[in-house]
């Protein structure tokens, strides 16, 4: 008898920093609720399972349709919930049970367990990023984890008004439609990107899902 082909997923399982220090736990279970809701909508096309709340506040998780799709995901939740912090745990493998409910908090599977363990990992060495792909080498998979955390430490480092000017940016793609919409000058704008060093973040965001974009040809 032929054996059965593994099919192999990707999960994004993001958790909050520091969430059980919120002073305001209910205000922010809305405003991430919002978001998520937000960000199914976005990526609805990219998505397999949609993003979900997964422990009061704290975790969320979804299953992308390519890794290739999961930094620009991780990336959007960084950008709309700035100045709050989150961690990202990317890993792959099989998923057993639940997966025909499309609905996160009902799968079973070994990934999963794995998340888990990465993220308690996560915590502990205080980084942004893990990746865990089942076809990747070790340096493969130490690389992007990097380039991900390096990403998301400088993205931090912003003000939460250059991330608005930020977002504003990317979402219209011009910069005189983001001042416009801010009430503000085009050149303010430019100041704003040029200060937060956003073409050089740019540059490796678009590096970094190269990558991802290889190994998803690769691996299919």
């Amino acid at each position: 008898m032929e054996k059965r082909k593994k099919e192999i997923y990707t999960l994004v399982y993001g958790d909050l920093f520091s969430s059980r220090k919120l002073s305001n736990r209910s205000e922010t279970s809305s405003r991430f609720g919002t978001i998520l809701k937000k960000a199914n909508s976005h990526f609805k096309d990219k998505l397999i399972v949609p993003l979900k709340k997964m422990r009061g506040i704290d975790e969320i998780a979804a299953i992308p349709k390519r890794l290739s799709d999961s930094f620009e995901i991780c990336r959007t939740l960084n950008e709309e919930l700035f100045p709050l912090r989150i961690r990202f745990v990317i890993t792959q493998g099989e998923i057993e049970t639940g997966l025909r409910k499309r609905d996160i908090a009902e799968m079973g599977g070994q990934i999963f367990h794995d998340a888990g363990d990465l993220m308690t990992r996560l915590k502990k060495i205080d980084k942004y990023y893990i990746f865990n792909l089942y076809f990747a080498s070790d340096s493969f998979n130490l690389a992007v984890t990097a380039f991900a955390h390096l990403i998301a430490n400088w993205g931090y480092s912003r003000t939460e008004s250059q991330n608005a000017i930020l977002k504003l940016y990317r979402r219209y793609g011009k910069q005189k439609r983001a001042a416009q919409k801010l009430g503000i000058s085009q050149q303010a704008v430019s100041d704003s990107l040029k200060a937060s060093g956003f073409n050089d973040i740019r540059f490796a965001e678009e590096a970094l899902i190269s990558l991802l974009r290889e190994y998803d040809i690769l691996k299919e």
